[in-house]
């Protein structure tokens, strides 16, 4: 016997009421709840993982973005991550219907789940990048953690578009977080000033402490010097920022 079409109803109006009021916790509790207790047959864990999935809800949420992230991150980052089997691509189309930066990097970071089953459609999306989806991609293969992922961002490198091989830095680099210094050290001896000024813009956002003592050693290096004036102001920039965290 199915679920009466008044309980789904009912349900996506919860979910929504929870949505408006950005109290993203609520529907992890929901999703928490169908875990425990399934139902009979995991009627009503079909029912909470069908609703939440509903292309409308997604479609909602992309346009709630575009004002800027909710309140509660953390939440919204968690039910996303558990949409579960079957989720790929409706995440794919969110994040290529989303503006680029924070909002594409929470699909891309939900997607991240799903790929080890299936990297086929980012892989192949990847085969003809596009500038505005490129980070969001090369992010979620790089949190994925895909054994075969460093062919594919070598192929992507080895075009050697400077405006794409930067996107891929910061993807990559974002997707490691605090671990990204040794790749972002490696960005700053590109021979583009695109790579090695998104690098530069990187260790400031992402270094802390490490990217702060990073910067200092490079800076005392005698070649430090025969960088062009522009490269050496962004050193410092990106000195300052690091020197927030690192005070």
């Amino acid at each position: 016997k199915s679920i009466p079409w008044s309980v789904s109803e009912a349900l996506g109006g919860v979910l929504d009421a929870a949505a408006l009021a950005d109290d993203h916790q609520a529907i992890v509790r929901i999703i928490e709840r169908a875990e425990t207790r399934p139902g009979r047959d995991g009627r009503f864990a079909n029912l909470v993982a069908h609703v939440l999935k509903n292309p409308v809800r997604i479609a909602w949420l992309i346009e709630r973005l575009r004002s800027g992230l909710p309140t509660d991150l953390a939440g919204l980052r968690s039910w996303l991550a558990r949409l579960g089997p079957g989720s790929d691509a409706i995440l794919l189309d969110a994040l290529e219907a989303s503006e680029k930066g924070p909002a594409q990097e929470l699909f891309a970071e939900a997607l991240a789940h799903a790929l080890p089953a299936n990297p086929t459609p980012v892989t192949a999306r990847l085969e003809n990048p596009n500038l505005r989806t490129a980070a969001a991609f090369c992010f979620a293969l790089e949190r994925a953690q895909l054994p075969d992922r460093n062919r594919v961002f070598q192929n992507l490198i080895a075009r050697r578009e400077p405006a794409l091989q930067a996107e891929v830095l910061t993807g990559r680099a974002r997707a490691r977080a605090a671990d990204a210094l040794p790749l972002l050290e490696g960005g700053l001896g590109d021979k583009s000033d695109e790579v090695r000024k998104r690098a530069l813009e990187l260790i400031g956002e992402l270094g802390g402490v490490r990217g702060f003592q990073l910067l200092q050693r490079l800076m005392k290096d005698a070649s430090f010097e025969a960088r062009p004036v522009p490269e050496r102001a962004r050193f410092w920039a990106s000195l300052l920022d690091c020197g927030a965290d690192a005070a």
